[in-house]
């Protein structure tokens, strides 16, 4: 891809003009001094190449030469060629050399992994200390799937640690503006360059927002979904439902069933919720959630009130994927019967179910009939925790909570086509509960000529979707998720941006994968 004036790093881009390491020359005795013998000294002069000869004075003593001011050795004119260009807006390799750890902190393998493959979140997160940056756009990172061939755009809160507040919120617009704003294409088929957006632990020093609702809210009906029987629904107080989830968590899943969608800005219809001001203004407060809110000011609805929101935030959990013995949870018995139970003929099909927690692929849309039309989406992550000081900490990878599939936005009007898929439908009808999109179904699409990525969403990650992409979400482990639309002011004409329209209908959020309204299939 060729580089622009805010493209990020590339983890392959190599630094070492900038790297500081200095080379040794080690002195070699002069000709004259060495000592050859008559055959060796003649054989010697013959293969070595004509040298000029040195100058000298009347007396017969030679004159050093001194060197030209004005004259660079061709090396150093290449090494300030290079460094020019990496810092020119319009060069190939003006792009900054990404941070690595020192060679103790990474395995020599992983490294060379890392270097072959590109930029790895994960490799990222693992490292223990990186070098200092000298601009803002060198905190991001470009990563291209090795499969998918998608590409997605990168941050990490433990190397912004070190930003002031003004400096954070100038990156958080600079961020956005490349991820979800700047895009190419023909006008009226313009998509953005990356499949999402992530920062990772962005959300760190934000309070947990389930215990916060249970505990300043905690006579407020929610409904829950069985965790076997789907299609049977309860109702119950909040603090009811967190003591649940307290009485069946254990290592990163819990045994009850999914909390619906609560809305944040007030119920309508059959949704549950009431107007939160206090958790929006957490939600606010965060330089990275602010700039995109349904009324922030790079939404086209800037200034509107939260009240008359119909694009969320919404809030929701899920239990994860896991599997469910028809026995004892903790088993009975000594270990030996348990394993003879587990593994003998026919009866594992008859004892175990698995519980599976998938949003099948969707695309997000705002407005309905044919005023519909695709918007980006904002999520937040945050893992269920028994207990509240177990949340990581600043630059601590966090506990993988999603498994997410999200196409190439160029892609957007040919996959409707080829998953047939029913955009006027809510996000968790729009395709068939049949089609999973598996490792198998991704490689028949990429052989197809289909561009993809897949990320591994955390705790206390922030995403971004820009519109026209179609994604596919698998909850790995339980996670309450807080979501809604963006119409940023970018997609719509001047002309509309001074009268926006107002009480336009809207899907909820962007992963709105447990709408009250919308009936789930078997």
């Amino acid at each position: 891809m060729a580089a622009t004036e805010n493209q990020p790093a590339d983890a392959n881009t190599n630094g070492n003009c900038d790297s500081g390491q200095k080379h040794i020359a080690i002195e070699q005795p002069a000709p004259s001094e060495m000592k050859l013998e008559p055959d060796s000294k003649q054989q010697l002069e013959q293969e070595s190449p004509a040298k000029p000869q040195a100058e000298t004075s009347p007396s017969g003593k030679q004159l050093k030469r001194e060197p030209d001011a004005n004259r660079q050795p061709e090396e150093s004119l290449a090494k300030k060629k290079k460094k020019h260009n990496r810092h020119h807006p319009d060069s190939e390799e003006s792009q900054p050399a990404p941070a690595t750890a020192p060679p103790s902190a990474i395995p020599s393998a992983a490294a060379d992994d890392a270097t072959k493959n590109g930029h790895s979140p994960d490799q990222h997160m693992m490292q223990l200390t990186a070098q200092p940056r000298r601009k803002l756009i060198d905190l991001m990172y470009i990563e291209k799937h090795s499969n998918g061939g998608g590409l997605a755009l990168h941050a990490y809160a433990g190397e912004l640690a070190r930003l002031d507040r003004a400096q954070l919120a100038k990156f958080a617009t600079l961020f956005l503006r490349n991820l979800l704003v700047k895009e190419r294409g023909k006008p009226g088929r313009m998509h953005s360059n990356y499949c999402v957006g992530v920062v990772h632990g962005a959300a760190h020093d934000l309070p947990d927002l389930l215990s916060e609702l249970c505990r300043k809210r905690p006579n407020l009906a929610v409904k829950s979904r069985h965790l076997e029987k789907k299609n049977e629904v309860e109702s119950l107080t909040a603090a009811d439902y967190l003591e649940r989830i307290r009485a069946n968590y254990a290592h990163g899943t819990f045994r009850s069933g999914s909390m619906e969608s609560v809305s944040m800005v007030g119920a309508k219809g059959e949704e549950t919720g009431c107007l939160m001001n206090d958790m929006l203004a957490t939600l606010e407060s965060n330089p990275f959630l602010a700039p995109v809110m349904p009324w922030g000011p790079m939404s086209h609805l800037a200034g509107s009130k939260p009240s008359s929101s119909n694009d969320g935030p919404i809030l929701w959990t899920r239990p994860g994927e896991q599997a469910l013995c028809s026995g004892s949870e903790r088993g009975s018995g000594s270990g030996r019967d348990s394993l003879s139970q587990m593994y003998s003929t026919g009866s594992r099909g008859r004892r175990q179910v698995v519980i599976t927690d998938r949003t099948h692929a969707h695309a997000d849309h705002a407005d309905d009939g044919l005023d519909r039309h695709t918007t980006a989406a904002v999520g937040m992550l945050q893992c269920v925790h028994a207990e509240e000081n177990r949340r990581p900490g600043l630059g601590e990878p966090g506990r993988v909570c999603k498994d997410a599939i999200l196409f190439d936005p160029r892609h957007y009007t040919d996959l409707i086509i080829r998953l047939q898929l029913d955009i006027l439908e809510p996000p968790m009808t729009q395709c068939s509960p049949q089609l999973w999109l598996d490792d198998a179904e991704l490689n028949l699409l990429r052989r197809e000529g289909f561009r993809y990525s897949r990320q591994h969403l955390r705790d206390n990650d922030i995403y971004y979707i820009p519109r026209g992409v179609v994604h596919q979400f698998r909850t790995v482990s339980a996670v309450t998720s807080v979501a809604w639309h963006v119409r940023m002011a970018a997609y719509y004409p001047a002309e509309q941006q001074q009268q926006p329209a107002t009480g336009s209908a809207a899907e909820p959020a962007a992963d709105a994968d447990d709408k009250s309204s919308a009936k789930e299939k078997n």
